[in-house]
């Protein structure tokens, strides 16, 4: 996979400093970068440029404000990556690029513009030289590869006007613009832009092809193994993490919230909040699911429904996949120690799929689960103590968008 592919950090060699320049409108700005690495990995980066306001104090749970570059500006290491496990940082919207040697504003490269996976939770823009021999030398063409807020502080809401959420999705449009203002002096073409993720990367690009603030900013998208239409991905009223992280930080009680009155005293609480004892009381959630944060319907970012987004969104070409058995990926410890267990049977399977998060963020659960239940299990003959088949099915069940169960199951056509 791709992230595979290209994750392991930068060893410079031996670096050259490269300097860009950027003169339009009131920006003038001097662009700071490295040359990188050696043989078949060489080529120029630009590592942490700011492309939009710290997001810090009355900024935290704001939209991304935009920020040019002014003077010069150090790009010649990666900008720190947002809070995430352990590590705390609300200063973390960069960017990145990554080019051949030798680009210049004639030259007008296509753009790759890459969306990190983690589960909306965790991950970031570091690249290693990998880029270089598999597709920035290969195009040639232009990376870019950004930083955005995760969990609570990309993602919490009151479902209303005072905490709309979807900050995360701004961070990103943002870059978008960024990058449509200023990828020229690189080298890149801001009219021929793609715009690439894998895992909630991938959701994240099949949320911008609905978002109308991101029309225009990029002409091609493709997704790896996710969709904004995926149970529990996008738009999910049985999610409620932001409630529960409010409360557990003594910011509202359960009425107060349900109330819909106290949401600006909220706002001022939640910000008020020291950034590691916010991410701290996240970490500490009773486990449910992988992606307990998410986008909800705005005013801005996602004001309608997924569907009628998407009935509205213009027409661009998309390439789209996934990975035949990634689900394989959460099972390896019940397959060293628990596969036969009575998970791993008709009924033990049937289990797991009621319990399943994403199928609670459909309107007719019930319907839903009986219908993924006839599609997959009922019309199998594998007997109970085929615990592998049974295991098999299951990663099958796991490795395909849930937006597949909904499109397979009769009780939803």
């Amino acid at each position: 996979m791709l992230i595979i592919l290209l994750s392991s950090l930068f060893t410079l060699i031996k670096s050259d400093i490269i300097n860009i320049q950027i003169s339009t409108g009131n920006v003038s700005a001097t662009i700071q970068g490295q040359t990188c690495c050696e043989a078949d990995t060489r080529g120029w980066m630009f590592r942490g440029i700011p492309y939009a306001q710290p997001p810090v104090g009355d900024l935290r749970f704001s939209y991304a404000q935009r920020m040019d570059p002014q003077g010069v500006v150090n790009a010649t290491e990666y900008g720190d990556y947002c809070s995430q496990g352990d590590h705390v940082q609300e200063d973390c919207l960069f960017i990145n690029v990554f080019t051949p040697v030798g680009v210049n504003s004639s030259m007008r490269l296509p753009v790759f513009f890459y969306i990190h996976g983690g589960g909306w939770e965790g991950g970031s823009g570091d690249f290693g030289p990998g880029i270089y021999p598999n597709l920035v030398n290969r195009g040639p063409l232009v990376m870019v590869s950004i930083n955005y807020r995760l969990g609570p502080f990309g993602f919490f809401t009151s479902r209303e006007d005072t905490i709309p959420g979807n900050f995360a999705i701004s961070d990103m449009i943002e870059s978008l613009n960024w990058a449509k203002r200023y990828i020229s002096f690189f080298g890149g073409d801001p009219s021929r832009i793609t715009i690439c993720g894998e895992s909630s990367g991938g959701e994240s690009i099949s949320t911008l092809t609905l978002s109308p603030p991101a029309r225009g900013l990029f002409n091609q998208a493709i997704m790896e193994s996710g969709s904004a239409f995926g149970g529990g991905v996008s738009l999910c009223d049985y999610r409620n993490s932001s409630i529960q992280l409010a409360m557990t930080l003594g910011c509202t009680t359960a009425d107060q919230w349900n109330s819909g009155q106290n949401f600006a005293q909220i706002l001022q609480c939640m910000r008020s909040i020291n950034a590691t004892t916010l991410q701290d009381a996240d970490l500490n959630f009773p486990y449910r699911h992988f992606m307990d944060w998410g986008t909800v319907i705005d005013k801005l970012y996602m004001p309608d429904t997924l569907e009628n987004l998407a009935m509205q969104r213009p027409s661009m070409n998309v390439m789209a996949g996934d990975t035949t058995t990634e689900w394989l990926l959460w099972e390896q410890g019940n397959i060293q120690n628990n596969l036969n267990s009575s998970s791993f049977t008709r009924q033990g399977v049937i289990n797991q799929l009621k319990g399943l998060y994403e199928m609670h963020c459909w309107n007719n659960y019930d319907a839903v689960v009986q219908g993924a239940q006839q599609y997959y299990i009922d019309a199998n003959n594998m007997v109970d103590d085929d615990h592998v088949g049974w295991m098999s099915l299951w990663i099958t069940v796991g490795s395909r968008n849930l937006s597949e169960i909904k499109r397979n199951c009769s009780a939803y056509e």
